[in-house]
């Protein structure tokens, strides 16, 4: 009985080139990541409304003061119309967003999660536990649940100000900065991604006062510099693989410290 002639080696190893292409370029592309980080930002949005929780990410706590300002229903409106240019803009330039590449890119920002994961306890910032220890000691309780809806607030609300509009405005200066010194093309994102890192730190040195304003924490050497490491990390992130890769990456990597701290604390 005849068979189908299977593809020749050459075409076959060429369409699997093309495909991986394809997932790291639709996966880099700006209104692609918008579209896969906004159902992580409704989970946590939805979440912590339903949860009856005063608590949020420190980021987000600045976007709540916005809100009461201007309205909740506002910026939900500026939410929906941001989805809408995504949605226009990605259609205009690369048709269809294959949404089969999220679940890949779920799995590689899990990926840069547990190599940040390693850092951190080679840095001596999460003690030794083994992953079937914290299975067997974490208890699925409220409060661990609002904690893992705060980590995935802090990879929407943080890689949104600290690399998507933080980065995007310390590049452009730079590019400004030096377009008449002839610099190397690198320099610019180099600046833009330390300076960020160092910004990235001292933001979690800062803690809003009981009258609405900020003020200044004691600045531990030892904590300061492993952010900063980490924002060094998911500004070429943010740079190289896109947003949607440092938002995933940046909560899994917090849901992983919440679920290793709380299995230490039963």
């Amino acid at each position: 009985m005849p068979t189908a002639a299977a593809p020749p080696k050459g075409k076959a190893a060429a369409s699997a080139d093309a495909k991986v292409r394809g997932y790291f370029a639709d996966t880099r592309n700006l209104a692609t990541g918008y579209l896969f980080v906004l159902p992580l930002l409704v989970l946590y949005e939805v979440g912590i409304q339903t949860s009856n929780s005063d608590r949020v990410n420190a980021v987000g706590d600045g976007f709540q003061y916005l809100a009461e300002k201007v309205g909740h229903n506002v910026l939900n409106v500026v939410l929906a119309c941001g989805f809408i240019v995504a949605f226009l803009y990605n259609r205009s330039t690369q048709g269809r967003t294959n949404v089969v590449h999220i679940a890949p890119l779920i799995l590689e920002a899990a990926t840069y999660a547990f190599l940040i994961g390693i850092f951190a306890w080679a840095f001596g910032r999460m003690p030794v536990n083994s992953l079937a220890d914290m299975a067997g000691k974490v208890s699925w309780d409220r409060e661990l649940g609002i904690n893992l809806l705060l980590s995935l607030g802090a990879g929407v609300y943080e890689e949104t100000l600290f690399r998507l509009v933080l980065i995007g405005a310390l590049l452009w200066l730079a590019r400004e900065a030096l377009k008449h010194s002839e610099p190397d093309e690198h320099t610019p994102y180099l600046v833009a991604v330390f300076t960020g890192a160092v910004l990235f730190a001292l933001a979690h040195h800062v803690a809003f006062g009981d009258g609405g304003g900020l003020r200044l924490l004691p600045i531990d050497a030892r904590p300061f510099v492993f952010r900063a490491v980490c924002g060094v990390f998911f500004g070429a992130l943010y740079l190289m693989r896109g947003f949607a890769a440092a938002v995933y990456a940046h909560a899994l990597y917090d849901v992983l410290v919440c679920v290793h701290n709380a299995s230490l604390a039963r």
